[in-house]
C-alpha cells in the first residue's frame, strides 16, 4: 500500500461521495451543502434543482469565489435559463455537473488554492 501526503490546505475537505452522502472532513451529510475551503452552511439549497431560486443564485455569486460549482445530485441535470441569467449579471459562470464531479473539481482546485465554492445536493 502507498502512502501519500494529505497537501490540501483547506479546513474543509471532500473526503467521499456516494449518492445521498457527502463526507467532508470526518462528517456526512444528507442534505445539501455549500463549502468553501474555509466554510460550510448546511441546507442552504433543499433537496432538488427545481428549489434553487434566483436569491441563492445571487448569494453565490456574491460569495467572492472565483469559481462556482454546482452538483445536482447523482445525475446532471440543467438549471433553468433565468437561474443562469441571475449569474450573468454578477459576471459569474456557474459549472453545473453532478455531485460526483463537483466533489472532485472542489478538491482540485482547493488544493491549488483557488477560491471556489461548491453548491451540493447528495
Amino acid at each position: 500500500m502507498d502512502f501519500s501526503e494529505d497537501l490540501n490546505p483547506s479546513k474543509y475537505v471532500i473526503r467521499a461521495y456516494s449518492p445521498g452522502c457527502i463526507t467532508i472532513n470526518k462528517n456526512q451529510y444528507n442534505q445539501s451543502v455549500v463549502v468553501t475551503p474555509e466554510n460550510i452552511t448546511e441546507g442552504f439549497l433543499g433537496s432538488s434543482i427545481d428549489e434553487i431560486t434566483p436569491e441563492q443564485i445571487a448569494r453565490l455569486c456574491q460569495s467572492g469565489a472565483e469559481v462556482i460549482l454546482l452538483g445536482t445530485g447523482e445525475h446532471q441535470q440543467m438549471l433553468p435559463k433565468s437561474l443562469f441569467i441571475e449569474a450573468a449579471k454578477y459576471n459569474k459562470s456557474i459549472d453545473v455537473m453532478n455531485t460526483q464531479a463537483a466533489c472532485r473539481t472542489f478538491s482540485v482546485l482547493s488544493t491549488d488554492g483557488r477560491r471556489v465554492i461548491a453548491a451540493l445536493i447528495p
